[in-house]
């Protein structure tokens, strides 16, 4: 999907009933060394990506409380399992 069709969701979701802060992320190219993220909500995934020259490029975007979760545990996933306590494995496998 490419990411101009995010406007159109967004406006569909909201007019659906979701809460317009409801949290957005645009994982781009989420396999390769280039990966990039992009946060947001909903109300700003209408007008993201606007400056950008892959605007048409796929992306994957991810809706709603899951996107809190990464954010949340993305600290704990830098560092190797070994160096995590295991109060800090119990979370992450509770996300996972």
């Amino acid at each position: 999907m490419g990411l101009r069709s995010r406007m159109r969701l967004s406006d569909y979701l909201i007019q659906q009933g979701w809460r317009s802060d409801t949290p957005v992320a645009v994982l781009l190219a989420a396999s390769s060394p280039n990966a990039e993220t992009w946060t947001g909500t909903l109300r700003s995934l209408r007008d993201a990506f606007d400056h950008l020259d892959y605007v048409d490029s796929p992306g994957t975007i991810v809706i709603g409380d899951v996107v809190d979760v990464a954010q949340q545990i993305r600290p704990m996933m830098t560092h190797s399992s070994a160096e995590l306590t295991s109060s800090d494995k119990r979370a992450v496998s509770t996300y996972l």
